[in-house]
């Protein structure tokens, strides 16, 4: 069972313009009551029916008008602003080909120029003891004067 106070840390909030310094703020105040405001990793991923194949699939464009195909961009502001010393992001494979290529380039670019090193592998939950062969890409970023590399995996 999962404690209270972990459950009720949550913030259920859609990350748009509108609520970026509404969540930050949440975030700002929670912060200030540690002795080390810093933070260590951020760990998430934007949606991903913009990258996913049935979504694709489905839709008549090819989900190329779909603004959650940006959506990576929040998560930028957030490393951007909190300046983690690392990041976890998770997508699904389809994030890699999205748009030819372009928005997985677009996203290592402006992880980038935020300060991060990263690298990704393709990752198959089957082969971590999870009974569905699921792949996902698992993006690692860190800050750029870390002389770390993505660890590898049994």
């Amino acid at each position: 069972m999962i404690p209270k106070e972990i459950l009720d840390s949550v913030i259920e909030s859609e990350i748009s313009n509108k609520t970026f310094s509404s969540i930050t703020s949440i975030i700002d105040k929670r912060l200030e009551n540690y002795n080390d405001p810093n933070v260590d990793l951020i760990l998430g991923g934007p949606p991903c029916q913009a990258y996913s194949s049935i979504g694709i699939a489905r839709d008549p464009n090819r989900m190329k008008d779909d603004p959650r195909n940006y959506l990576y961009k929040h998560y930028v502001r957030f490393f951007k602003k909190y300046k983690p010393k690392m990041f976890i992001f998770e997508n699904v494979k389809g994030i890699l080909t999205a748009q030819n290529g372009e928005v997985f380039r677009n996203l290592k670019r402006s992880l980038s120029r935020v300060g991060y090193n990263v690298d990704y592998r393709v990752l198959n939950s089957k082969d971590f003891g999870v009974s569905q062969n699921r792949q996902r890409v698992i993006l690692i970023g860190w800050r750029s004067y870390y002389k770390i590399s993505y660890p590898n995996s049994p």
